[in-house]
């Protein structure tokens, strides 16, 4: 489904991605580990037309995207969940999920079929329906990245991308948010996540790999990874 072949990206004088190779399966959920500062999310927003390649190419279902707007990204089906959730606060949580639709409705995406994805939103996080006319900005942090998720899905996205959905959410909303990715995948949406939470990334991804100073290190199947003596050592906290 998507494929990066060397991709290289520099940020002013920084070699932040090195020659990137990945694979990201149709149905599978896809999970990239490391440090902060290792490079996880510019590689995101390479894929998404945000920060431009310097070299390499990236493919989506065998053409190249390399150099493609944003926008013309979203709607061959990739969708970014960026880390910091970033909703709209002065807006609701119903009208942060039209936002997420918009692409489709101009382009004459059905009413329909756009209100049945958002009856689906609500089913996956029943908090949300709860507060559907509340102000996003007056959500809890856990709450906050349900919207995120959810806005994410309302572009009916193929691939979804979700940077970091964890970060500074308690234990029981984390755990909450990685049953809800599951079921996403589960629904038949690729996933590739990045998280700091290497130990719940793992369990649940089918592929994943290791990326340190802007190069991919390791790259096994999450559960071999899970364990690895290195990667148990590094990012595990174990050993």
């Amino acid at each position: 489904m998507l494929r990066l072949e060397g991709l290289s990206v520099y940020y002013g004088g920084i070699h932040a991605l090195r020659g990137i190779d990945i694979e990201v399966a149709d149905g599978k959920i896809i999970t990239l580990i490391g440090a902060n500062g290792a490079g996880k999310s510019t590689m995101l927003n390479s894929i998404m037309g945000l920060v431009k390649a310097s070299g390499g190419n990236i493919l989506w279902n065998g053409a190249d995207i390399s150099g493609k707007d944003t926008k013309d990204i979203v709607q061959a089906g990739l969708v970014l969940v960026p880390e910091g959730r970033h909703v709209f606060p002065n807006l609701t949580v119903e009208e942060n999920l039209r936002l997420g639709a918009y692409s489709r409705a101009m382009s004459g995406g059905g009413k329909a079929a756009i209100k049945s994805d958002r009856d689906r939103c609500y089913t996956l996080f029943p908090r949300l329906k709860e507060r559907r006319r509340q102000l996003a900005g007056t959500l809890s942090g856990g709450e906050q990245q349900m919207l995120a998720v959810a806005r994410g899905l309302m572009s009916s996205p193929r691939l979804l991308m979700l940077d970091e959905p964890s970060l500074g959410l308690a234990p029981l909303v984390s755990k909450m948010i990685f049953d809800i990715i599951r079921e996403i995948n589960k629904n038949g949406t690729t996933v590739l996540l990045i998280e700091q939470n290497a130990h719940a990334a793992l369990e649940i991804a089918d592929y994943a790999y290791v990326l340190e100073t802007g190069v991919i290190t390791q790259r096994d199947t999450g559960k071999a990874l899970l364990n690895d003596d290195r990667v148990r050592k590094a990012y595990l906290g174990e050993g």
